[in-house]
């Protein structure tokens, strides 16, 4: 925090009251423990904003979440999580687009962001 205090990106008062319980939180792939947990909570936010009961994991994909190295933390796990939910569902759909959108309860507009989002994907129907 002392960076950000010297550039005046922090007031100085606020950075007191910060200082007070420093907290400690290791990066993601040093709490390899975590990772299932955390996904299993993501999948379910994910699920919910799909309107869908449950989406669960595979073994083979909860293996592959435990031994990837997961250098931009819980936010890469949870963009990893709902761009693999979008790729299920363009793969169930033979690449249709549309169907795709319909099959996870979202706008076709809204797939395209987020294909744009997580692949650079600007191409439309």
């Amino acid at each position: 925090m002392e960076p950000l205090l010297a550039s005046g990106a922090l007031r100085e008062d606020l950075y007191h009251r910060l200082a007070v319980f420093p907290v400690h939180l290791p990066p993601l792939r040093e709490r390899r423990g975590d990772i299932l947990p955390l996904a299993e909570t993501l999948l379910a936010r994910i699920a919910g904003d799909l309107g869908r009961a449950r989406l669960a994991l595979s073994e083979d994909v909860k293996a592959r979440l435990v031994g990837a190295p997961w250098p931009g933390n819980v936010r890469e796990l949870a963009n990893a999580l709902e761009r693999a939910a979008i790729e299920e569902a363009l793969a169930a759909s033979g690449g249709n687009r549309r169907a795709a959108a319909e099959r996870l309860g979202i706008g076709l507009r809204t797939l395209y962001d987020k294909l744009k989002k997580y692949h650079g994907d600007s191409a439309t129907d």
